[in-house]
């Protein structure tokens, strides 16, 4: 096929067989290792299709609770006309039947006032036989505010800008030290601070949507490590604006510049990032150097912070 794209029903034949069934099942059947680029965008495009079947199919949208589930499942509408009660089935075809030939009047006639009707007795369904696990409104609303709003996303620009900025001030100003640099960089800190109090918001909207705390999957963990890095960056920023500037690029990995005063290996006078902190506040409790080590001393983290130290100052 020449075509970078093709229509859904070529992925099959006349019988209805999946075409591309055996050449996956090959695919799948090698070791990642030994998959070369061809398995791997087989296996990519028959992801899709099977997504694209569920969506055709009514498989993807989960809509119809069982009444007295112990384990709250729900289930598609083919399911669930095939696998629930007879009155509850017979009451869900209904439903089904209904709105979609008020679907289709809303598309000739462009009147989809019977659409929404019919949609409002499956809200009335779930309610009723999904009590139990069914979100109240304002949970519906914040989930509804927290995907409009992509705040995750849109803050990659922000902190992007916010660290290519404070690295083009930092070399500016080492290159010409006289030059007044103070309005701009507080700027960008303002800037950073603001899209901080964002990131923080849209944890904390995660947080009330899902019911738990948001560090329980991979994406959460990711997306709390960066608060975290973002706040000590914040907070130390007084010291070196470059420590704030660094942590906008913790993707990378870098070693960690250590102070003469500090324990680190004599050859190349590295350190670990805690020990950086630390060097710069002695007083901190024994609570904050736990957050401190905790936050940074993970290896995953470790290898992908970059903070650029001054040698502190005396302290008499």
């Amino acid at each position: 096929m020449k075509d970078r794209y093709f229509p859904f029903y070529k992925a099959f034949d006349e019988d209805g067989n999946y075409k591309l069934y055996q050449a996956v099942e090959q695919a799948k059947r090698k070791k990642p290792a030994r998959r070369n680029q061809f398995d791997k965008e087989l296996i990519k495009v028959d992801e899709r299709i099977n997504i694209m079947y569920m969506v055709f199919t009514g498989e993807l949208f989960r809509i119809f609770p069982l009444k007295g589930d112990p384990n709250h499942t729900w289930y598609s509408p083919q399911s669930a006309v095939e696998k629930f009660p007879e009155k509850e089935s017979h009451n869900i075809r209904l439903l089904l039947i209904g709105y979609f030939a008020a679907v289709e009047k809303g598309i000739k006639e462009g009147d989809w006032s019977f659409a929404d009707r019919f949609l409002e007795k499956i809200k009335e369904y779930q309610k009723i036989n999904g009590a139990e696990v069914y979100p109240s409104e304002t949970k519906i609303k914040a989930e509804i505010l927290y995907n409009r709003l992509n705040l995750f996303e849109r803050l990659i620009f922000v902190y992007l800008f916010a660290g290519l900025t404070l690295l083009i001030l930092i070399f500016v100003k080492l290159i010409k030290p006289s030059l007044d640099l103070s309005i701009p960089t507080k700027t960008v800190l303002a800037v950073l601070v603001a899209g901080f109090l964002l990131h923080t918001f849209n944890l904390g909207l995660r947080w009330y949507i899902s019911g738990h705390a948001p560090w329980s999957n991979g994406y959460e963990s990711m997306i709390y490590i960066a608060w975290t890095i973002i706040l000590a960056g914040i907070v130390f920023a007084k010291q070196s604006p470059l420590c704030c500037c660094n942590n906008r690029y913790s993707v990378r990995s870098y070693p960690f510049c250590c102070p003469p005063e500090l324990d680190g290996p004599t050859d190349n006078n590295y350190c670990s990032c805690s020990q950086v902190l630390l060097a710069y506040y002695p007083c901190f409790c024994d609570y904050c150097k736990l957050w401190i080590f905790g936050s940074f001393c993970p290896t995953w983290v470790y290898n992908t912070a970059v903070v650029y130290c001054k040698k502190p100052k005396k302290r008499g």
